[in-house]
C-alpha cells in the first residue's frame, strides 16, 4: 500500500512538473498560480501537487476561457451530411466575398462570425424541413437530417469556412486563442436559450440568446447613422472643423488624408477593419500595438513629411495612391512589356514611383515586421516551440483536452494527403497557365508559408493580435 502511495505521489509531482514546463512561457496564467506550482514541485508536496493537478483537469485556469468555453460535452453528432454541405457552401461563398470586399475602403472581410450567424437559421430550417430517412450506402448509414441543428455541427461549418488547425496548435492549454472567444460565446448564446442564473450574473436573468438579439438589433439600427445618415461619424475629425482650409491641421488631424492624431470613430467597421477584435486581446497586446503605432508610424511620418524627405513636400502625407514625377497618378502600363513583365528601359524613360510618407512606411514596416517576427520567435520562443513539438502527443492535463480524448484523432496521413493534393493542384495551375511563376518559386512560397505559420501564429495563440 505504501509503495502505491509513493508511486501516486511521484506521478502527481511529475505531472505537475510537466504543467510547470508547459506554462513557463505563459503570459496569461495568473502569477500566483505559477508560484504555487513552482513551490509544490520544488518542495515535493504531493498533496498540494495532487490538488493543483486536479484543478487543471476540472476547469480552465484562465478566467477569459472559463467565461467563453464551457467544461461540458453534450455528445452531439458533428460529422453529418448537413454540416459538410453547409460548410462547403459557405467556404465557397466566403472566399469569393472576401476577395470582392477587400477592394472596399476601408477594407472589410467576411469573417467567420458572419458565417456563424448566417448558417444558424439555415441549419434550423434544414432540421425542420429536410427528411429524416436513413440511407445505407456500401454499409454506411447516413441521413440528411440528424435532428435539431446542434452546436457541434455549427462549429464544424464555421471552422470549414475559416481554417483548419493541427493538434500542436490547439491542444496546449496555454495557447488560449483570445480571438476565438467571440465565436465560442456566440455558439452558446445561439444554442442555449435558458435563462441565466442570477447568482452567477449579478442579478441578470435574461438569456444569452435574448441579450444577443437585443444587441444585434441595436447594432443594426445604429450602423445606419455613421454608414448612411452622417458618414462624418465614421472618421470624426472634429479638429479640422476649426480651420477646414489649413493644410497642416488637416495633415495632422484629418481622417482620410491626414494622420488622425485624435482617432475618434463611431463606426465599428473602421475599428475591426484594422484591429480585428481588439476587445478580446489582452491589455498588454493592445498597448504594444499603440506604442508601435506612435513610435514607428506617427512620429516617423511627421519626421519624413516636415523635413521634405522622399519628396514628401510634393505629395499628400497619407494616401495609398502612387505618383509620377509630374504629380499625376502613376501609369503602370507605361513600364510593362510583353506578358505584363517589367520593362526597365521604359521605367527609366517614364518616371520613378513616388509614394506618400505613410504608404512608403507601410511597405517598409511590413517587410521589417516579417523579419522582426522571425527574430523575435528565435530569441524568445525557440525553446517553447521545441518543447511543444516534442510534447505534441503528450500534452499536460486540461479539461478540454480530456474531453477531446474520447474522440478519435484525425490521422496524420489525412493532412499529408491533403497537402500533396494541394501541391499537385497548385503546380498544375502555375504550369498550365502563363502565371510567370517558375516551379521552384512555387515551392519557395510553400516554405515561406510554413515558416510564418509558426512565427506568425505564436502571437495569436496568446494575445489574439499580430
Amino acid at each position: 500500500m505504501s509503495s502505491n502511495s509513493d508511486k501516486r505521489a511521484k506521478d502527481d509531482i511529475q505531472e505537475l512538473h510537466n504543467i510547470e514546463l508547459s506554462h513557463q512561457w505563459d503570459p496569461n496564467l495568473p502569477q500566483e498560480k505559477l508560484d504555487e506550482i513552482n513551490e509544490a514541485v520544488k518542495t515535493g508536496d504531493h498533496e498540494k501537487a495532487a490538488e493543483l493537478d486536479k484543478s487543471f483537469v476540472q476547469d480552465s485556469q484562465y478566467e477569459s476561457v472559463r467565461a467563453a468555453v464551457r467544461n461540458t460535452d453534450g455528445g452531439e453528432p458533428a460529422n453529418t451530411v448537413r454540416a459538410w454541405i453547409l460548410g462547403m457552401l459557405f467556404t465557397t461563398i466566403g472566399s469569393g466575398l472576401n476577395m470582392f470586399l477587400s477592394m472596399r475602403s476601408p477594407a472589410i472581410s467576411f469573417p467567420s462570425i458572419v458565417v456563424q450567424l448566417l448558417v444558424y437559421p439555415l441549419g434550423c430550417l434544414w432540421a425542420r424541413y429536410m427528411p429524416t430517412r436513413t440511407f445505407n450506402t456500401f454499409g454506411v448509414q447516413w441521413t440528411l437530417n440528424t435532428g435539431p441543428f446542434n452546436i457541434k455541427e455549427h462549429t464544424v461549418v464555421t471552422i470549414m469556412a475559416k481554417r483548419s488547425t493541427r493538434t500542436q496548435s490547439k491542444a496546449p492549454a496555454a495557447m488560449i486563442w483570445p480571438g476565438q472567444f467571440a465565436n465560442t460565446a456566440l455558439f452558446y448564446a445561439l444554442h442555449d436559450k435558458s435563462r441565466s442564473d442570477p447568482s452567477e450574473t449579478d442579478g441578470w436573468t435574461i438569456s444569452r440568446y435574448r441579450y444577443f438579439m437585443y444587441v444585434m438589433g441595436g447594432a443594426f439600427v445604429w450602423y445606419w447613422v455613421p454608414g448612411v445618415i452622417w458618414q462624418g461619424l465614421s472618421v470624426f475629425a472634429f479638429v479640422t472643423w476649426l480651420k477646414p482650409n489649413n493644410v497642416v491641421l488637416n495633415q495632422l488631424f484629418g481622417g482620410f488624408s491626414g494622420l488622425s492624431l485624435i482617432p475618434i470613430t463611431f463606426d465599428w467597421t473602421y475599428v475591426s477593419a484594422y484591429l480585428l477584435d481588439p476587445l478580446l486581446s489582452p491589455v498588454h497586446a493592445i498597448m504594444n500595438t499603440f506604442i508601435g503605432l506612435v513610435v514607428f508610424v506617427l512620429i516617423t511620418t511627421i519626421g519624413i513629411a516636415y523635413t521634405g524627405s522622399f519628396y514628401s513636400k510634393y505629395l499628400p502625407i497619407n494616401t495609398s495612391s502612387t505618383y509620377d514625377n509630374t504629380q499625376h497618378s502613376y501609369n503602370v502600363s507605361k513600364i510593362l512589356g510583353a506578358g505584363f513583365t517589367f520593362d526597365e528601359e521604359a521605367y527609366k524613360a517614364y518616371s520613378p514611383m513616388f509614394l506618400a510618407p505613410t504608404f512608403a512606411l507601410n511597405y517598409g514596416l511590413s517587410f521589417a515586421a516579417l523579419t522582426a517576427v522571425i527574430v523575435h520567435i528565435i530569441l524568445f520562443h525557440r525553446k517553447e516551440i521545441w518543447h511543444r513539438f516534442r510534447a505534441a502527443q503528450n500534452q499536460e492535463p486540461d479539461i478540454h483536452l480530456v474531453m477531446m480524448k474520447k474522440y478519435r484523432e484525425v490521422p496524420d496521413w489525412w493532412y499529408a494527403a491533403l497537402f500533396l493534393a494541394s501541391v499537385a493542384l497548385g503546380l498544375a495551375g502555375i504550369l498550365a497557365y502563363d502565371s510567370q511563376l517558375p516551379w521552384w518559386g512555387f515551392f519557395v512560397s510553400i516554405i515561406v508559408g510554413a515558416v510564418f505559420v509558426v512565427c506568425g501564429a505564436m502571437p495569436l495563440y496568446f494575445d489574439g493580435i499580430l
